[in-house]
């Protein structure tokens, strides 16, 4: 808010507007949370991607280089041969893991939905301004508040609850001091 929102009374608001607020407030929260959380969880499952692919290559690595030692040795010791064994099946398992959890892709695609969950924080944002200086919204914007929020969460990868209602928590609190409205 600027200075001169600040230093002027901001108008009464009807019960009609603060339930307008109400509702764009709890979509904000929404928006906000999901934008918050899409990019948490983003790192996280980037971060695993990362250290799995990580391990696999050492195991894997490590493996060939105990496979072709083997193969110079032509009868190794057991511990050699249960070492190359458990570390060979430690990297096929992990690979398996990596492949089925699809970490990247699922990190790449929280990311691009935590973008248009900003984007569409950010037309919330407008609304409230609107509404809390006055104004109100027209039911094609609120229709398309509503759309969007439903387009965003259909597929949405799947997000710990926990870590959602700490964000929402959150977002709940930032509203308030963003927009001062109480």
């Amino acid at each position: 808010m600027g200075a001169d929102a600040q230093t002027s009374p901001r108008p009464r608001l009807s019960a009609r507007t603060v339930k307008s607020l109400a509702d764009t407030k709890q979509h904000w929260i929404t928006a906000t949370a999901y934008d918050r959380t899409c990019a948490r969880r983003a790192d996280e499952l980037a971060t695993r991607d990362n250290w799995v692919m990580n391990v696999v290559l050492v195991l894997t690595t490590t493996s060939s280089l105990g496979v072709f030692g083997a193969l110079v040795e032509h009868n190794p010791a057991t511990w050699a041969r249960v070492t190359v064994f458990v570390m060979t099946t430690a990297a096929a398992v992990l690979t398996a893991m990596r492949q089925q959890n699809n970490w990247s892709q699922t990190s790449s695609t929280l990311r691009m939905r935590g973008a248009e969950w900003n984007k569409q924080r950010c037309i919330l944002g407008d609304h409230a301004e609107r509404i809390i200086e006055g104004g109100s919204l027209t039911a094609t914007e609120r229709r398309r508040v509503d759309e969007g929020n439903s387009r965003l969460l259909r597929d949405h990868p799947p997000i710990p609850q926990r870590m959602y209602d700490a964000a929402a928590r959150k977002a709940a609190e930032d509203f308030e001091r963003i927009y001062e409205f109480t």
